[in-house]
């Protein structure tokens, strides 16, 4: 149960945000921020619990153009940037770390500090993970992001592999996360995809 307190806090910290986020180079919507750097967009969650917690995260715009080309939905093509956010069907986001902020009454100085930080936190991976080829090292071995690794395959027009991988994950009884109105998997139709271009 959520009390006066809790809801008091988390309203001065959303204020907080909502009054510095510009400043520090982030678009704020909701309990994020998110800002775009080259072909990333970074978002940031931000979570008031014993601590104020932020999570970075990070996406390259590039596979949500895959995405939706492969899902079947081009129209998404021509929506707002925001929507690389925003979107219900997109790719992931993976995350990059956590930075944790001691709650204090001095909530602007807590967010100034969470804003500076994961600005810097930003900054320090741009050159860490600039391209696809790094974004592609980064998932590789991360079985919560085969999704997104199976994608970047597709993005370099390596349709076996991708094809070979999500044979796999199909098998297992995956289907990526998302299903059309068709009823066929991200998965499936990956599958589809892949085979009229090996």
């Amino acid at each position: 149960m959520i009390t006066k307190e809790v809801e008091q806090k988390d309203k001065k910290l959303n204020e907080a945000v909502k009054i510095y986020s510009k400043e520090y180079g982030f678009q704020k919507t909701g309990d994020y921020v998110y800002r775009f750097e080259g072909n990333f967009v970074y978002w940031i969650r931000y979570i008031l619990g014993d601590k104020l917690t932020a999570n970075i995260f990070i996406k390259p715009i590039e596979l949500n153009y895959v995405f939706w080309e492969v899902f079947g939905l081009p129209e998404l093509k021509s929506k707002s940037k925001s929507f690389h956010v925003l979107g219900r069907f997109s790719a992931q986001f993976v995350n990059l770390g956590i930075l944790n902020y001691e709650y204090s009454c001095e909530i602007s100085n807590v967010v100034i500090k969470l804003l500076s930080d994961s600005r810097n936190f930003i900054k320090e991976n741009i050159e860490k993970i600039n391209n696809l080829e790094k974004f592609s090292r980064l998932v590789e071995h991360d079985s919560d992001q085969k999704l997104n690794y199976i994608l970047v395959q597709i993005y370099f027009e390596k349709y076996k592999s991708a094809y070979e991988i999500v044979n796999k994950e199909i098998l297992k009884g995956e289907f990526g996360g998302f299903i059309g109105e068709d009823g066929k998997s991200i998965y499936e139709k990956i599958r589809i995809y892949c085979e009229q271009r090996i």
